[in-house]
């Protein structure tokens, strides 16, 4: 998997950090945490699930790929208006084939 968030105009590729099992936790900076990233599955529809959640109001482009198939999944979550207190992340209910 790779990330990378873009802000202030500047991207910058984020970097695994320390996290609990099973979750992917990246970061900017060590000991800082950007995005999670966890899959799931197989779920009832027998896919496999990507759940991503992230704590900077910046957008952020994430790849995954599945090693058993090469598949690679693209995600592009936007940043949020300057305004905007809600940081929204995003579930792939087909992201992957078991």
């Amino acid at each position: 998997m790779q990330a990378r968030l873009a802000s202030g105009g500047q991207s910058r590729f984020l970097r695994k950090a320390a996290c609990a099992a099973e979750t992917f936790c990246l970061g900017t900076a060590p000991g800082q945490t950007d995005l999670l990233l966890r899959v799931t599955g197989p779920r009832p529809n027998g896919y496999l699930w990507p759940m991503l959640a992230r704590f900077a109001p910046a957008t952020m482009e994430v790849w995954i790929e599945q090693k058993k198939t090469g598949k690679i999944r693209y995600y592009r979550l936007a940043a949020p208006p300057a305004a905007s207190s809600e940081l929204h992340g995003l579930v792939d209910r087909q992201g992957f084939q078991r």
